[in-house]
């Protein structure tokens, strides 16, 4: 069997698949449209939700969009915000590359987004401008996280060296995100 015959299989699969298991979007007054190979979208008046396969990875995952499509959000984003950032985390997309496995990556993608949109707090204000906020409150997180990581780094050296001053320059911009151990070094640190 060719590789396009392998692909063209999985595509139909796909689709097939995508439309048993997100049924329960055409319950609740979506509409199908724009169906490709490899992407199927559901549309409301309030937004759009798009279930795709990337061929290079086999990956299943989705994507909503608003109504005019100047904003969209990923699965993971959207758990970030309903199940919080440790969830998101752990979030990965089901890579599938045999009917079964595909079958059960968008069974699993399915029951994920619609205990999502069950949920009270899917109707709770603009769905959009959470997911905005959300979203720049994670980069922010993100940004932390990097350089704090970076100064562990140099702390490590510093602290090894008996730098205290480079200690407390590196430390004292973070106090408030330092751990325990980090706390009392840089206290150590400021009496030398």
């Amino acid at each position: 069997m060719s590789t396009k015959t392998d692909s063209d299989e999985l595509s139909r699969w796909f689709a097939e698949f995508v439309v048993e298991s997100f049924r329960f979007l055409k319950l609740n007054g979506y509409s199908s449209v724009d169906s490709s190979k490899d992407s199927i979208r559901f549309t409301s008046p309030k937004l759009t939700v798009e279930v795709y396969r990337d061929v290079r990875s086999n990956e299943i995952s989705l994507q909503i969009a608003n109504p005019t499509g100047t904003q969209s959000f990923s699965i993971c984003e959207l758990v970030r915000l309903f199940d919080g950032t440790e969830s998101a985390r752990s979030y990965r997309d089901c890579a599938a590359h045999t009917r079964d496995g595909i079958k059960e990556g968008v069974y699993q993608l399915a029951l994920r987004f619609q205990s999502l949109i069950d949920s009270p707090e899917w109707s709770n204000g603009d769905l959009f401008a959470r997911l905005e906020v959300s979203g720049k409150a994670w980069a922010i997180e993100y940004g932390l996280e990097t350089q704090l990581e970076q100064v562990r780094k140099k702390l490590h050296v510093a602290w090894q060296a008996k730098d205290y001053r480079s200690v407390v320059m590196l430390l004292e911009p973070f106090v408030s995100h330092l751990s325990d151990s980090e706390t009392m070094k840089l206290e150590y640190a400021k009496g030398h």
